[in-house]
């Protein structure tokens, strides 16, 4: 009897497809291989991409709005510090006050061209008379200022420069510059243009006053006197500024710091809220004082008025020596 021959695989013998076919087997249905032969279409590629895009998008604005939340303190980047600026002189208030028709200059490079060599001049000056020719009135200030330096001799600080950054105060017909000195630091200049061109205020440079501090501190006049002070406020009521509820006290130095008096103004006056506003300005202010003739009030005035915020004085209509 013929036995039946079994057909012949068309595979060759693997030894080890029993181990893998057992391994197949065992991996999770999602894993298997048949599990991976479906085709993906492009379609669902697309639609795929698009899904995680728009959930890119989503995330992105939640987080946006969560830094821009009410409430957040969003960091504060400081303004860069602004460049000085020197505005143009303003005109003068009163033909009275104008001895030219030129212009003022509308810069201060233009100023400091125009006014240094006669600044360099006036600083580096020895003598009265050197230092007199720099000012409006060369005679007159000679004149006053032997009754600061009777040998007519000066020791000059010296001039180092302008100092551009404070920029310019106009004041009328006068322009204060800060200028750089060798041995008196930064100081005011105060200039005047007049026919002969540029010229130097030299009273409130100095702070010459029309009767000197050493001689309205001893003689005490009780008449109105002019006095160019450095102002500041001060707690004393004393002799015959005793009632605090009735007056406010200032100290009154001279420019030198070599005499002192103390000044007083009723209080909730216009003087005292005139002072008040010009102290926020400048201490040095030109003053009118007396004394009220008290034989206690050895160092203590009234102040009755203000004439101006700084040591230039605009009231011309009131002579001085």
């Amino acid at each position: 009897m013929v036995t039946p021959q079994r057909p012949k695989s068309t595979q060759s013998a693997d030894p080890n497809a029993h181990a893998r076919a057992h391994y197949e087997h065992a991996k999770p249905e999602w894993e298997r291989a048949d599990a991976n032969e479906t085709t993906v279409s492009p379609e669902f590629r697309r639609k795929h991409t698009v899904v995680w895009v728009l959930g890119g998008l989503t995330v992105a604005a939640i987080g946006l709005g969560w830094l821009l939340r009410p409430g957040k303190q969003n960091p504060v980047v400081p303004n860069p510090t602004p460049t000085p600026v020197v505005a143009a002189p303003l005109p003068s208030e009163s033909s009275a006050h104008q001895e030219t028709d030129s212009s003022q200059p509308t810069d201060y490079q233009t100023f400091r061209r125009e006014t240094e060599a006669v600044a360099k001049r006036f600083l580096e000056a020895k003598t009265v008379a050197g230092m007199a020719k720099e000012t409006p009135k060369p005679e007159q200030t000679e004149a006053r200022a032997k009754s600061l330096f009777p040998d007519g001799k000066i020791d000059a600080p010296g001039f180092v420069a302008f100092n551009q950054e404070q920029g310019l105060i106009t004041e009328g017909r006068f322009l204060t510059a800060q200028v750089q000195t060798r041995w008196k630091g930064t100081v005011p200049l105060t200039f005047v243009r007049t026919e002969a061109g540029w010229k130097i205020d030299w009273e409130s440079w100095s702070g010459w006053s029309e009767v000197s501090w050493a001689d309205a501190v001893a003689q005490r006049p009780t008449k109105l006197v002019r006095l160019r002070a450095v102002v500041t406020p001060i707690e004393y009521y004393n002799f015959y500024f005793n009632e605090e509820s009735r007056w406010r006290s200032f100290k009154l130095e001279s420019p030198d710091g070599e005499q002192l008096l103390y000044g007083y103004v009723e209080r909730d006056s216009p003087l005292e809220e005139q002072l008040s506003r010009d102290l926020e300005t400048s201490p040095r202010l030109l003053i009118e004082v007396r004394f009220p003739g008290d034989p206690s009030a050895r160092n203590q005035v009234f102040i009755s008025r203000i004439v101006n915020t700084g040591w230039t004085d605009f009231d011309e209509s009131t002579p001085t020596p």
